[in-house]
Formats: structure tokens, sequence, C-alpha cells
């Protein structure tokens, strides 16, 4: 019996290891086969099958399995997902405890839909460490808290989802000195906005818009009401849109563009056009 502990318990941080490997890397766990030695199964029943080759836990783990000797053998989808799950809390836990020893920090949240057009609310908290163990050493830190579904993107709604997040967390709303979002007027919203529900609780929590934000909306209004410069930046578009729709037109414009090449652009991100047009600029005789 205590064989079998030692046993299990061996093949447990074995699979921990891997876990923790796969997931520190942001390496996707499963393939298209949750089968062990069969093909496209995926890193991590990979990571096993490498480990299977000389480590003597995981060998007589892999013979046990074969032979059917054993139905329980902790590689499934499940077991993962709770070991990752585990993990995780434990890494939110310490970073809440460095936030609590910080005590003030600035909130910063945004909504995006994720592949499955489900809405997702990032949550994140910016902190000033100022001791690194004895040593006094002032410095910024970023931390991630959570990915948060979310089914209404209203001011009340998302002050909501943030007031009851902070709260689960322990984190006081009243130690927030500042909050920074985009400008949706869900959120910059003078009576109804995020920022004003939060202002409303903490008056010390200074609201800070984004700048990268503002400058893209202003660039995008100035190129409008331009038409030299609305007919500029299309024709670069265009470039693009021809050239990517045929890989023989592709392999043209590569002939021409040997270190950088047209992109398509994102329309949140303004700086996105510049690789665009330094790659005719510089590149193409015209």
């Amino acid at each position: 019996m205590e064989r079998e502990k030692i046993h299990w318990r061996d093949v447990l941080k074995r699979n921990v290891s891997v876990i923790h490997y796969l997931s520190k890397n942001n390496y996707a766990f499963r393939g298209q086969s949750d089968v062990l030695f069969t093909k496209n199964n995926g890193n991590f029943l990979g990571a096993i099958e490498m480990l299977s080759n000389f480590d003597p836990v995981i060998i007589e783990h892999v013979r046990r399995i074969k032979n059917t000797e054993t139905h329980v053998h902790y590689l499934g989808h499940e077991i993962q997902n709770e070991f990752i799950n585990l993990m995780s809390n434990i890494i939110r836990n310490k970073i809440i405890n460095y936030i609590k020893e910080a005590k003030y920090y600035t909130v910063i949240m945004d909504c995006t839909p994720d592949i499955s057009h489900n809405e997702q609310l990032s949550l994140m908290i910016y902190v000033v460490n100022m001791y690194d163990g004895q040593v006094k050493c002032p410095d910024i830190k970023e931390y991630f808290l959570d990915f948060i579904p979310v089914s209404s993107t209203t001011g009340l709604s998302l002050a909501n989802i943030l007031l009851d997040n902070l709260k689960k967390y322990g984190i006081n709303i009243k130690d927030c000195r500042g909050q920074t979002y985009d400008n949706g007027s869900n959120i910059v919203g003078k009576y109804q906005g995020v920022q004003t529900r939060i202002n409303n609780l903490n008056p010390r929590a200074f609201f800070t818009p984004c700048a990268s934000h503002n400058l893209n909306l202003v660039l995008r209004d100035s190129v409008k009401n331009s038409v030299q410069a609305s007919t500029f930046f299309g024709t670069i578009q265009r470039f693009y849109t021809i050239f990517a729709a045929s890989t023989s037109r592709w392999d043209i414009l590569q002939k021409h563009c040997e270190f950088s090449t047209v992109k398509k652009w994102s329309e949140t991100r303004w700086e996105s056009r510049v690789n665009s047009v330094k790659a005719l600029r510089y590149q193409l005789k015209i």
C-alpha cells in the first residue's frame, strides 16, 4: 500500500511538472487525440511519452496503462484543468498579497470579444512595490488578475463587476488611486460611466483616459477631413488588398520588398500603418 502511494505521488509530481512547463511557456496542451502513442495527441501527452523513454516512474505508469492494470491514469484533460486552476489560484493569491502590501493601486480594465464571441473583461492592477526583501527598491508592477465573462457592458454592470471582484479578492476600493480605461461612453460618461461610479465611492481614484486611444481617434478623424491623406492611406491599403488576394501577386511584391512588406492595418492602432508606408517608401522605385 505504501509503495502504491509513493508511485502515485511520483506520477502526479511529474504530471504537475509537465503542466507547469507548458503553462509557463504558453503552449497548447491538447491535440486531436487524447490517447497515448497516437498521432497529434498534443504537447502534454507528447511530454509524457518522452518521459516514458527513460524515467522509471513514467515507464511503470505507462506499462500499467498499456496492460490495462489501471483505469485511473491522471492524464486526461480534466485533471490537467484541475491542476492549472490550482496553480493559477496560488499565483493569484501571491499577486493579491503583493497588492495588499503595496496598499495603493491603479485599476486597469477593458473588454473584448473572444474567438467564441463571448465578451471577456480583463482586470489588471498597477502597484508600486517599495521593498524587495530588505533592500529599498521602488518598482512599478502590472499584475493580471482575471478574465471575467460579461453579458452586459453598461457602466452600471461593469462598475458592479469591478467592485464585486475587488471585494472577492479582499482589495479595498478606498485604496484605489487611479483608474485607466478606454474612452467608450459607458466608461467615461459624466453621469453613468464606470469612472464616475467609482469616483462617487472614492474621489481619490483619479481617472486617466487611454492616451493611445485618444491619439488614434484624433489621427483617424484628421485623415478623414483631408482628401489627400484619405487617398494616400487608401491607396496603400489597396496594395495589401490586391496583393494578399493572390499568392502569385504576393510573390511579385516580395521580389520588390525584400526586407518588409505591406500589412493589414489595425483599426485601433494607428502605428500599424507605419510599417506599410515604410515598405513602399524605401523599397519600391515609384
